[in-house]
């Protein structure tokens, strides 16, 4: 069996193209994909080196590690929402045309 085999998508019918790839696709053309990637690459990150930091300096109290896990959600998003609407869309429509 093929590593390449896989489900067909919106992006690829036939079920041809690598995961890495798709994931790609789905991750540059919707905003729920910007919203995943974004809390991936940029939120957890730093979620990890606030409680890491807040742990090591002896002031992480359970309610502070909450507020922030919850700040670092929303900013997150609103930048992904950002990007999405100022950058991506544009693009998208232009190279539609």
């Amino acid at each position: 069996m093929s590593t390449n085999a896989s489900s067909p998508s919106k992006h690829d019918p036939e079920g041809r193209l690598p995961t890495w790839r798709r994931v790609r696709l789905w991750v540059s053309s919707s905003l729920l994909g910007h919203l995943v990637f974004f809390e991936i690459i940029c939120g957890l990150p730093a979620i990890i080196y606030g409680v890491v930091s807040n742990e090591s300096e002896g002031t992480l109290t359970a309610s502070f590690a909450t507020v922030m896990v919850l700040e670092l959600i929303a900013i997150v998003a609103i930048a992904a929402a950002a990007v999405w609407y100022v950058i991506t869309v544009p693009l998208i429509r232009r190279t539609k045309r």
